[in-house]
């Protein structure tokens, strides 16, 4: 399931809405301390067209898509997607969301199978 949601993640294309879900997913999947299947993965984005049949994704390939991909994003409406489903004291934690916060803890706790 976590090779889905950073499949989510990496490949999504949002058009006007950015899905905070996938964001709070992924830390909860970071949190929990779940390994990606990076062969899950692999096929997945192969299947969408986003990587390519001759190469291996590796730990550290996809860690500097993530970053690629963090720095794209628009945090501020990313906490705004999310607010939607989110308590009242999870809503306190949409303030740490910005890049640097999601490059760290993927940095940390990113982990493969």
């Amino acid at each position: 399931m976590f090779a889905g949601k950073l499949h989510a993640v990496l490949c999504r294309e949002y058009k006007h809405r950015i899905k905070g879900r996938d964001y709070y997913d992924y830390i909860r999947y970071l949190k929990n301390v779940y390994s990606v299947n990076l062969n899950h993965l692999q096929k997945r984005m192969e299947q969408s067209g986003k990587w390519q049949l001759n190469e291996s994704l590796s730990l550290s390939t996809l860690k500097e898509l993530l970053f690629q991909r963090f720095a794209d994003i628009d945090f501020s409406k990313a906490k705004e997607d999310a607010l939607h489903f989110l308590t009242v004291s999870e809503q306190e934690s949409l303030a740490l969301w910005d890049t640097d916060f999601f490059v760290d803890i993927t940095e940390r706790y990113l982990k493969v199978e």
